[in-house]
């Protein structure tokens, strides 16, 4: 059951899942923590085990994603929204790993739960950061405390921005666009970016409100990041 030639997006072939996965090269103990870390959790079985558990996951996910897995949040489509476990992953870690009950139930349980830790429960904020401690780099100072999520807000239009200059409000939103270049050369694979539309229009202005207004915001900060050189033209 599950080894038959697929259709469409169907489910992945479970019998040769270490085929172009990185973890493949991977020590029993390395797999083994990193298996960990991707659910946030310490997952029961031996090291042996955990590994091919994560290489058979990393095999599942490149069905659907051109990459493998890097990221908490690559899983959380793994289990449905009533709590019931991917049909084709359930079969294919019960054909990479048959021996070990524990380790996939302890698994699967990580993977139901795994909503509760792939985001970071609090954001740093934004209003007057870079007023006031712009010069101290906020982001990468906060980063190396321990930070893993930011408020990221859309820039506003020009007309928003000249109406904020004139009432002296301007400096308490400022996020200047070498604010992601303080992430050059930090591990990114869990941080979070919450990106905030700031819809704002002038008085009069009523009928040009749309849906695109949501597109547009995020087009002129998508141009933002790609200047600052942190993330590539494909960021969408």
């Amino acid at each position: 059951m599950g080894c038959g030639a697929s259709t469409g997006a169907g489910p992945i072939k479970p019998a040769e899942p270490a085929a172009g996965s990185p973890f493949a090269q991977l020590s029993d103990a390395e797999a083994a923590a990193k298996l960990d870390w991707l659910v946030g959790t310490r997952v029961a079985g031996s090291d042996e085990t955990k590994k091919a558990a994560l290489v058979c996951l990393d095999a599942w996910f490149r069905a659907r994603v051109a990459r493998s897995l890097s990221k908490k949040v690559d899983l959380v489509t793994s289990v449905s929204h009533d709590g019931t476990l991917d049909p084709a992953l359930e079969t294919a870690l019960a054909a990479a790993i048959p021996d070990d009950d524990e380790c996939r139930a302890s698994l699967t349980a990580a993977l139901d739960t795994l909503h509760e830790r792939w985001m970071p429960k609090q954001c740093l904020g934004f209003a007057g950061l870079y007023h006031k401690l712009g010069e101290h780099q906020p982001w990468r100072y906060a980063y190396g405390q321990g930070c893993r999520c930011f408020d990221v807000t859309t820039p506003f239009t020009d007309s928003v921005t000249a109406a904020f200059d004139s009432m002296g409000m301007s400096d308490e939103f400022k996020q200047p666009e070498s604010a992601f270049t303080e992430f050059s050369g930090l591990d990114t694979s869990d941080l979070c970016l919450v990106v905030n539309f700031t819809g704002i229009i002038m008085g009069g202005n009523e009928h040009t409100v749309g849906p695109h207004m949501v597109r547009e915001a995020f087009d002129r900060l998508r141009k933002e990041m790609v200047r600052a050189g942190l993330f590539q033209s494909r960021v969408h």
